[in-house]
């Protein structure tokens, strides 16, 4: 039998531990993206900056939650049936940057769908974003009435709140990879080296979207089986992060591709290169020529989803 210290302290003290390393990695990832990303736009520069802002501002309130509980408050139970102003901030602010990691999301997906009909490239987007806004919403809610109940095992009342963030969380991200794959796979063309990338970014987007939805998944899991208890926060404590790190990565990653399928060839570079979508060229291989129209769909839609979200050097993904 787990004691009452367990199943509180325990959890709330290794989420934000797990919380803190995640910020450490954000922060050297945020600095990477600002070496290696001197082209991108100005807008994806403040998104980067926004987050990385967020999220300290999070972990500041994390940590105020955490002295509360054990310095201010050491040895006291009943301080844990009123969490602090810093708890419910944190998980508004969680929530809020959950929100715009999807929407980023979402807007990578309406650019790739561009030559799928109008239905589906918006329809997709749509619902993600309606599920990232419940998401939001909801959690806000519950952070909102749970700072106004008075004990622990009252949280039943407000449970429902938690269940639908959860859960639209869990789809939200599950769509996401799920259509990130799918233009994918449909851009394939046959080419090794095109289709070689493809797969790579395929395997990126779902180890991406499963990562983030096992995090919301456990969350779901965790309160459902202890829901008077603070095993649930392990996860959420540190669930934001991941978003932001998978997202960072995502951004980081474009430049690692790019020197990966620069090559030399006698008539100069070979343009698979993901450098400019509107510099496609010839490519030669020995003595072989494959034309840009054989290229155009696969690596366009390869350069799309490891750039600034279908924009690169200002100008708009052609898709």
């Amino acid at each position: 039998m787990m004691t009452v210290y367990e199943t509180t302290l325990g959890p709330a003290f290794f989420g934000i531990l797990v919380a803190t390393g995640l910020y450490g990695a954000m922060g050297l990832q945020t600095l990477y993206y600002y070496q290696h990303n001197e082209n991108d736009l100005l807008i994806f520069k403040l998104l980067v900056g926004c987050l990385g802002v967020l999220e300290t501002i999070r972990l500041s309130f994390l940590l105020h939650t955490l002295y509360g509980l054990f310095v201010l408050n050491f040895g006291n139970l009943g301080y844990l049936n009123y969490p602090p102003w810093s708890f419910v901030a944190a998980i508004i602010l969680s929530n809020l940057v959950e929100l715009i990691v999807r929407g980023v999301y979402a807007a990578r997906i309406y650019v790739l769908y561009g030559r799928y009909g109008k239905l589906k490239r918006i329809a997709l987007p749509a619902v993600i974003l309606c599920l990232s806004l419940m998401v939001f919403i909801s959690g806000a809610i519950y952070g909102a009435k749970r700072s106004k109940l008075h004990m622990i095992e009252e949280q039943g009342s407000i449970a429902k709140y938690l269940y639908i963030s959860f859960s639209g969380a869990v789809v939200a991200d599950f769509m996401s990879a799920i259509s990130l794959c799918t233009v994918l796979f449909h851009s394939r063309t046959g080419i090794k080296r095109t289709d070689s990338i493809l797969r790579i970014l395929m395997a990126f987007s779902i180890n991406t979207g499963l990562l983030t939805s096992f995090a919301s998944t456990a969350c779901f899991v965790t309160y459902t089986v202890w829901p008077v208890t603070f095993i649930y926060m392990g996860v959420l404590f540190s669930k934001s992060q991941l978003y932001v790190n998978s997202y960072f990565a995502t951004l980081n990653a474009r430049e690692s591709f790019r020197q990966t399928y620069k090559t030399n060839s006698s008539h100069g570079p070979i343009s698979v290169v993901l450098t400019s979508v509107n510099a496609l060229h010839t490519m030669s291989m020995g003595s072989t020529a494959v034309t840009e129209s054989a290229l155009k769909g696969g690596t366009e839609r390869a350069e799309s989803i490891i750039s600034s979200e279908g924009i690169e050097h200002g100008r708009p993904m052609a898709v």
